[in-house]
């Protein structure tokens, strides 16, 4: 577990991503969040809602770099994929995590393998499929990862988009037990 000291974490219900709001060691003396005799003292304000309302100073956080710290990833349902990767045929990489033995029993089509216990050795490997293949805009496809039940595909989501800086990451939620509940029935779970 990571400690958030001197960091205030936002969830954007959203998009279902986490912003870790940096505060710094330069704090002003006339800041009611990180001054040396604070007001704000729990999460119950946003930090828009404080900005806003002059609660916090935003010179203060903007000076510090306040969102220069973790990269966000996207969590997305199995239908959500289907809708926004599968139907409109969208050029993405799909990326496996479990291990090689449980890829034999199922898998999705056109998906790769890489075990999470590897994946920082196929970075070099990750970076070239999506680097090879851009999409229409120019810019780098789209990396979804999915294990058997989310748990694997969000901590490497997590370290692709932290550890390694990959925008546009995503992880199945509820992985393949999900997909074969609410998309296909067929899929044979363990």
């Amino acid at each position: 577990y990571e400690i958030l000291e001197d960091r205030l974490l936002q969830f954007d219900g959203t998009s279902s991503s986490f912003h870790a709001i940096k505060l710094g060691k330069n704090r002003r003396k006339t800041c009611q969040l990180c001054g040396p005799n604070p007001t704000i003292k729990n999460l119950k304000h946003s930090y828009d809602w404080c900005v806003n309302n002059s609660l916090i100073d935003s010179a203060c956080l903007a000076a510090e770099g306040a969102f220069s710290g973790e990269r966000a990833f996207t969590e997305l349902s199995c239908h959500d994929y289907v809708e926004h990767f599968q139907q409109p045929k969208v050029k993405h990489l799909l990326v496996d995590v479990r291990e090689t033995v449980q890829v034999g029993i199922c898998s999705l089509t056109d998906s790769i393998n890489i075990p999470l216990k590897k994946l920082k050795a196929n970075i070099p490997h990750i970076r070239e499929c999506v680097a090879i293949k851009p999409n229409s805009e120019g810019s780098y496809l789209p990396i979804v990862l999915y294990c058997r039940r989310g748990v694997d595909s969000k901590e490497a989501a997590h370290v692709l988009a932290n550890t390694y800086g990959f925008a546009k990451v995503y992880h199945l939620r509820g992985g393949l037990v999900s997909w074969a509940q609410t998309i296909d029935n067929h899929l044979p779970i363990y």
